[in-house]
């Protein structure tokens, strides 16, 4: 019921990831999947279906990461940062592949991508990267002024200040969302159980497919 409700309020269009995790999370096969989807969805499933193997649920602490993570990338987006690192470099420090954080909250992670990708083209987005990892370096120092880290980071990658400034902005901000106050918080935030209910309700909400989004028309 509480997956039902949730099609008929965002109905999303079934991808690859998509049916793979429900797939994962039911035990079945791809094949199985899309030749019988409503069977291979009945409740009945975990009792009657031949050949079942199930997916292990995440570990407390990997779920409470993974909770974390979303929470990271969504308080850094709300503080309005003028540089968006890579998602994988933002939360890196909290061992969660950006996959994670996608599949949790896959409207944050998209808006994310999208406000990431338009700061530049492949070669730009990846100096800027360069300029993210010197600034954190030099900003995680004591006493550090953000002026000597934007010559820092001018030097490293020869962009121009303009640009070093928006970086340490982003790194600035960045570390105030991954402090170890605010992550205490974030872990604090879900009980063992309720974390991993929360992950695997996530994971249901991206996974189930609607009868109606079984016509690709608009897919090649």
């Amino acid at each position: 019921m509480r997956l039902e409700k949730h099609v008929r309020k965002r109905l999303l269009r079934p991808t690859l990831r998509s049916l793979i995790n429900l797939c994962a999370v039911q035990g079945i096969s791809l094949g199985d999947m899309l030749n019988a989807p409503w069977e291979s969805s009945c409740p009945r499933l975990f009792d009657d279906w031949i050949g079942f193997r199930y997916w292990p649920l995440p570990s407390v602490m990997k779920a409470k990461h993974i909770y974390a993570a979303t929470r990271v990338v969504q308080e850094f987006m709300e503080m309005g940062p003028l540089y968006i690192p890579p998602a994988s470099l933002l939360i890196r420090s909290l061992g969660v592949p950006a996959a994670a954080v996608l599949d949790a909250n896959p409207v944050s992670a998209e808006l994310y991508q999208k406000k990431y990708f338009k700061q530049g083209n492949r070669h730009e987005l990846k100096v800027l990267g360069i300029g993210y990892r010197t600034a954190l370096t030099y900003l995680h120092r004591p006493n550090i002024e953000d002026q000597f880290v934007i010559d820092m980071i001018c030097d490293a990658t020869r962009l121009n200040r303009s640009f070093s400034m928006r970086v340490v902005d982003g790194a600035r901000k960045a570390m105030s969302v991954l402090s170890a106050e605010r992550l205490s918080c974030y872990f604090a935030g879900l009980g063992d159980r309720d974390a991993v209910e929360w992950v695997v309700d996530k994971w249901s909400q991206l996974a189930y497919i609607p009868k109606s989004a079984f016509t690709f028309e608009e897919e090649t």
